[in-house]
């Protein structure tokens, strides 16, 4: 199972899902003022994928919706690079406007959630400029992938941990306990959290190690029950209850 996913959801009247070459076929976008540049939305997805690949990354999967039109976009795009774990896309998300209606904007975290509702999360927005005459689109692309890769570094420190910190039956209580007593998950699914660890099913060999990753997977596979904007949510808490890209996870070695 991968740690890292992400979700884009499109939901209101007139947004829908496209390929990269409907945004070819979208009209140029007018300027709506002297200091407007809007950048159409393909020249941000080549820039970004340009800039993925000048850092001998992949991008593994990509999401694209549009709306208002054609005048908004939101993506996803999971990512690949050299040192990624077998399973594992580190997530980017991303927004963008040609009409002044938000600036460009993008995520990067171990889960983002994009939507066309105008709301945009994830651990950490690395990239934030609005469109004018002094964008310098690539610059800025460049400058916001380098915090993603660095923060995709230490997620992958954070997991190795987790995976070398093995814990016994009365801690994984302890640590799931807190879990829900914290809210960082709803209550229905505590039964779903405790099978998923304590009986792991034969083909959910992640949930299986006994150690922090396999506790955190075991959350994780339960998180899937709910609905993509309350799996979002909860997957954000679960991560900040075991440090996840926080440099803080040596905690949890230490902490029972």
């Amino acid at each position: 199972m991968a740690l890292l996913d992400s979700q884009l959801c499109i939901h209101t009247p007139g947004s829908h899902f496209v390929a990269y070459e409907a945004l070819r076929n979208l009209p140029e976008p007018e300027s709506m003022g002297s200091r407007h540049l809007p950048v159409p939305h393909w020249k941000l997805v080549d820039t970004i994928r340009d800039q993925v690949a000048d850092r001998g990354w992949t991008v593994h999967k990509e999401k694209l919706g549009i709306s208002q039109k054609g005048k908004r976009l939101f993506g996803t795009m999971q990512l690949r690079g050299p040192d990624t774990m077998d399973g594992m896309d580190t997530c980017f998300g991303f927004r963008s406007s040609t009409n002044q209606s938000f600036a460009i904007r993008g995520v990067a975290g171990s889960r983002i959630f994009v939507c066309d509702n105008l709301v945009l999360s994830g651990d950490e927005f690395v990239l934030n400029r609005k469109s004018t005459t002094l964008l310098n689109l690539p610059q800025m692309v460049s400058v916001a992938l380098n915090k993603f890769i660095d923060q995709g570094k230490q997620l992958l420190l954070d997991i190795d941990l987790m995976k070398q910190n093995w814990i016994d039956n009365q801690t994984a209580k302890l640590r799931i306990f807190n879990l829900f007593h914290q809210g960082a998950m709803p209550l229905h699914l505590f039964d779903n959290v405790c099978g998923n660890y304590f009986s792991p099913q034969d083909e959910h060999v992640d949930c299986q190690p006994r150690t922090m990753w396999g506790l955190h997977n075991a959350c994780t596979r339960a998180i899937k029950l709910l609905k993509p904007a309350a799996q979002f949510s909860a997957s954000i808490d679960v991560g900040r209850q075991f440090h996840l890209a926080t440099g803080d996870a040596q905690k949890l070695v230490t902490a029972h």
